[in-house]
């Protein structure tokens, strides 16, 4: 199935009345795509195969459930869902002290209780819970009584192997202790390519390469050395300079063995940081202070891995950082303002010695007219019109038709997610993509709400309904298609679109 509703420019009509507009923060999917240059596209070519994921909140007064997730294959009825019910589980996680504070004399000890983030969760769902071990090393879990949990162990603490394990099941009541042991010696020297030492503060971290599980942070010596304790097998070393250094985030597989360890030494290339700097200005030339400057490393020149910096303006509009020679992205975002009339903007530059960044000038947003319509191409008052940056730091601009189906929205010129969201369910949330805002200035253009497709079913426990349970349609990229109420009888309606399903 497929569907395509092309924007009707209706140019020099009159003005509705303008609708009060939000300015605030919202996440965004880095990859989203948008839709032809200067036109609104809903998307083609649907996949009904798409998977779809419902999670239910159940409201805690009605029924003694916790969160989860279905998954859901298309639209259409559901029949009868089942829930799980709650089950808890409990253990302690023990590990190697290095250094015992009961006698210091003797070299370690084992079987100490061991402080530690316990997590049981269903990857790509809601279902599953975490929690910190106590004094004593003590955890209890509430989970829903599912399959296919990721269980994982990670001590905050001391400087010991991570716990991964994968598609488990727990019993109601079962006990689940852990002993992390001390594990093998994981160490090597991080260098730069000229056999010096980093110069600035840096950490070190165990991941697991199948999951992304990932351990405590271990500071490296001043002398470069570090070391990490691990089980044998497989695994990630993640290298990180401290917040605001110029060291590339690295990540390196190696192989622990039994009763071996590994060494990995890990070489940064050259660390040859050059002063740059910049100034941010409005589109009248006043500077413009406390603009976010985000600075990305595209393509280093003598140095390996990813980079990123933050930065704001001074009062006088001025920026400067050190940076490693090489082709960089800046971003520069300006500060919330709800009435404001200043948009972010993008640029790449090249560094190669002290570099002075060309004066940037943020851009005006663009005043654009929207008509809402129902399929029938009827005007539709109180849609909430909800316009979301694509990059940058997500700013979404909200407002809401007016009785006769029109907004007036103030947007930057940058790509936009538009979604909107009819008053009732008689209709679905609907997205549109716009890549270039400012081919549409000053123009009037008619937006449709899709009458989407129906989703609906009963929930239930143990034979019972599970009434005014909460309930959102996802995908797996945590995009919200719809959510609904349940009834007393734990019945729910929601309409999607089908346009959004295509990736």
């Amino acid at each position: 199935m497929s569907r395509t509703l092309a924007a009707a420019l209706l140019l020099l009509a009159p003005l509705g009345p303008i609708a009060c507009a939000e300015y605030d923060m919202a996440a965004v999917n880095e990859d989203a795509s948008g839709g032809l240059e200067g036109d609104w596209d809903t998307g083609t070519d649907a996949v009904q195969e798409a998977m779809l994921r419902l999670d239910v909140y159940p409201a805690e007064a009605a029924v003694p459930l916790t969160e989860q997730s279905r998954e859901l294959m298309g639209w259409g009825s559901q029949g009868r869902i089942d829930l799980d019910a709650s089950i808890t589980i409990r253990g302690t996680v023990l590990g190697f002290s290095a250094a015992p504070a009961v006698d210091p004399v003797i070299p370690g000890e084992a079987d100490v209780p061991v402080q530690a983030v316990v997590r049981a969760e269903v990857p790509g769902q809601i279902t599953g819970a975490a929690t910190t071990t106590d004094a004593e090393g003590r955890f209890s879990l509430t989970l829903p009584d599912a399959e296919g949990y990721l269980f994982s162990v990670v001590p905050t603490d001391e400087n010991l192997p991570i716990y991964v394990a994968t598609d488990l099941s727990f019993e109601d009541g079962e006990v689940v202790d852990i002993d992390l042991e001390y594990g093998e010696p994981l160490y090597g020297l991080v260098r730069q390519s000229d056999g010096s030492t980093v110069g600035v503060d840096a950490t070190v971290r165990l991941l697991d390469p199948d999951t992304g599980v990932a351990g405590p942070r271990i500071e490296v010596g001043d002398d470069g050395h570090y070391m990490l304790r691990a089980s044998p097998g497989s695994w990630l070393v993640e290298l990180e300079g401290a917040e605001g250094e110029w060291l590339p985030r690295q990540l390196q597989a190696v192989t622990v063995e039994d009763g071996v360890g590994a060494r990995l030494d890990l070489d940064v290339g050259i660390l040859d940081e050059q002063a740059v700097f910049g100034e941010v200005v409005g589109p009248s030339g006043n500077p413009v202070d406390d603009a976010i400057v985000r600075l990305t490393a595209l393509e280093l020149t003598e140095a390996d891995g990813r980079l990123v910096f933050e930065k704001e303006t001074s009062s006088d509009g001025e920026w400067a950082q050190r940076l490693l020679p090489g082709l960089w992205l800046a971003e520069f975002i300006p500060p919330f303002d709800a009435e404001g009339v200043l948009s972010p903007m993008s640029m790449e530059f090249t560094v190669d010695g002290a570099t002075e960044v060309e004066t940037v000038a943020l851009p005006r947003r663009v005043s654009v007219d929207i008509d809402v319509v129902d399929p029938a191409n009827t005007p539709l008052p109180f849609v909430i019109v909800t316009a979301t940056e694509l990059g940058f730091d997500g700013y979404r601009y909200t407002g809401t038709t007016d009785e006769s189906g029109t907004l007036s929205m103030e947007l930057p010129p940058v790509p936009l997610d538009i979604r909107l969201t009819p008053p009732t369910a008689e209709w679905a949330i609907t997205h549109y993509q716009l890549d270039d805002p400012a081919a549409l200035a000053g123009s009037r253009v008619e937006l449709q709400l899709s009458q989407g497709q129906l989703v609906e079913g009963i929930l239930e426990a143990g034979g019972e309904p599970v009434p005014f349970a909460y309930v959102e349609i996802a995908d797996a990229y945590d995009d919200v298609y719809g959510a609904a109420l349940t009834d007393e009888n734990g019945s729910f309606s929601v309409r999607i679109d089908p346009g959004e399903l295509e990736r």
